[in-house]
Order: C-alpha cells, then sequence, then structure tokens
C-alpha cells in the first residue's frame, strides 16, 4: 500500500510538470504530435500505479526518461537550449567544449531511453511473464533495440506523409544521414550500460 502511495505522488508531481512544460512551446502546433508518447508513458503508468504491479524503483526510472522526453517535446528536440542553461551555470557551452555543430539532446534521450528502461522492461519479463533472469535480461535489452526500431521506422513513415518542415521538426535529424542508426545504437549502449550497472551491483549485494 505504501508502494501504490509513493507511486501516486510522484505521478502527480510528473502530470504537474508536464503540464508546466506544455507552456510557450517554440513550435506549439506540433505539441500534440510531440507528446504523443508522453500520453501512451501516463497511461501505462497509470496502469502500473493502479495494479502496483512492478517495483517503485522502475516507476521511478520510467517517470525519469518521460520528463526527459518532456522536456524535448516543449522544445521539439531540436531546440532544447541546453545550451544557455550550461553557460548561465559555468560560462561556457557544451557545444564549445565538445565541438559539437548540432543539438545533441535528441541522442541523450535516446541513450537514456536504454539505460532507464532496460531494468523495468527486465523486471516486466520477470515478473509479469516468468521469465528467468539471463532470459529476462536479453529480452529486454531485444525489447529496447526492436522498439528504437520501431520508432525510427515511424520517423521515417512521418517524412513519407507528412510536411517537409513538420517532418524535419519532430525527426530532428538535423541534416545527419546516419541519424536513425546512431539514435538505436545510442539506445542499444545505453540498456547493455545499464546491464553492466546492474550487474555490478548485484555483485556488490552478495
Amino acid at each position: 500500500m505504501r508502494s501504490r502511495r509513493i507511486k501516486i505522488i510522484l505521478f502527480f508531481v510528473f502530470a504537474a510538470l508536464t503540464v508546466a512544460f506544455c507552456f510557450n512551446s517554440p513550435v506549439p502546433e506540433l505539441m500534440l504530435l510531440n507528446h504523443s508518447a508522453t500520453i501512451l508513458a501516463g497511461i501505462f503508468l497509470i496502469f502500473v500505479m493502479l495494479r502496483d504491479n512492478i517495483s517503485t524503483w522502475s516507476f521511478k526510472l520510467i517517470l525519469v526518461f518521460t520528463l526527459l522526453h518532456s522536456i524535448g517535446a516543449k522544445w521539439t528536440y531540436i531546440y532544447v537550449p541546453y545550451d544557455e542553461w550550461y553557460q548561465w551555470l559555468t560560462g561556457s557551452t557544451l557545444s564549445e567544449i565538445f565541438g559539437w555543430e548540432r543539438n545533441n539532446y535528441d541522442r541523450w534521450v535516446h541513450f537514456a531511453y536504454g539505460l532507464l528502461i532496460w531494468y523495468p522492461a527486465k523486471e516486466i519479463f520477470q515478473k509479469w511473464y516468468g521469465y528467468k533472469l539471463r532470459q529476462a535480461t536479453f529480452a529486454a535489452w531485444m525489447f529496447i533495440a526492436a522498439s528504437s526500431m520501431l520508432y525510427e521506422l515511424f520517423e521515417w513513415a512521418l517524412t513519407v506523409v507528412a510536411a517537409s518542415e513538420t517532418a524535419e521538426h519532430y525527426n530532428g535529424q538535423q541534416g545527419d544521414f546516419w541519424d536513425a542508426q546512431k539514435d538505436m545504437a545510442l539506445a542499444s549502449g545505453g540498456a547493455i550500460l545499464a546491464w553492466i550497472i546492474n550487474k555490478i551491483s548485484r555483485l556488490v549485494r552478495r
């Protein structure tokens, strides 16, 4: 019961922040499209919150990832002003430090998808479907890789059917021909890092 109360509180904090992120978007006409994934995540979070069938830790990880996506959705990813934020803190920009020529927030979120969602996926495969640890570990990685591929296919389909400006704002390729491949690789790499961290933490606890 305490676990469910914690999840309810966290969900309402998440909902309030998500609503706040909807204001003053640079491309408001894309707000609904950008937040389609947020809505799906919110429905899933309500489902697991009411049934209380995943751990609080997994719930938190999903919330953090969805908030990262909500920030990207507010600024349609390519306009997320992380350089301005970092400059306000340190006086320099990340793009200056690393020599970046594009807004890399979308790259970070793809990596965060694998890093943050791998563990909840593993837990779901174990608890809901009865997978053994090794099976769940691999199945969770496959889920990350496959869902990343499906998302990139959705972006490709959007490019085909939508206006070019709409597709460019949503997809955020920023002229990178290998954008889809890099995004999928980052998500898969994030999942591998999550597995390594999980493996080390289990060894330490023994």
